[in-house]
């Protein structure tokens, strides 16, 4: 799951303390992607606490992956992104990279591809019909055209 940089305040907060302290670089790889250089750092079970709708309070781990990329661009110029996620599952040296570049940004280009459909002709966001079967339809056909 995308983590944005103005969400979960309290995750972030705890993040970059327990990422500060890892003084051994344990958690922390760094990858060339392309003409990317990446740095990837994670924290393992960060306590989350929340109220759900009943008014009940839960606390859960987490676990916060960082990327940092770094990169020229076509003009020449040195562009730096940040991306961050939560899994569900702990981090390693081993799985995070593999999460970060299978799993978040695979989602990317689905949602890449939605986006298209939207925008760009497809008018993907209107209902064309209330009936579920013909909106499958619709789906597959967008599917396919695209």
């Amino acid at each position: 799951m995308v983590l944005p940089a103005r969400c979960l305040p309290n995750v972030w907060k705890e993040f970059a303390a327990l990422q500060a302290a890892n003084l051994d670089g344990s958690a922390r790889r760094e990858h060339q992607w392309g003409d990317r250089f990446q740095v990837f750092t994670w924290v393992n079970h960060i306590l989350y606490t929340y109220q759900d709708r009943g008014g009940q309070t839960h606390t859960i781990p987490v676990h916060v992956v960082q990327c940092e990329e770094t990169w020229t661009d076509a003009q020449g110029k040195s562009q730096h992104r940040v991306w961050a996620w939560i899994s569900s599952q702990p981090l390693t040296s081993a799985n995070g990279v593999a999460r970060c570049k299978r799993g978040a940004r695979h989602r990317w280009d689905i949602e890449s591809t939605f986006l298209v459909q939207k925008q760009h002709g497809g008018h993907y966001e209107h209902a064309f019909s209330y009936d579920w079967q013909a909106m499958k339809a619709w789906h597959y056909l967008m599917q396919l055209a695209h």
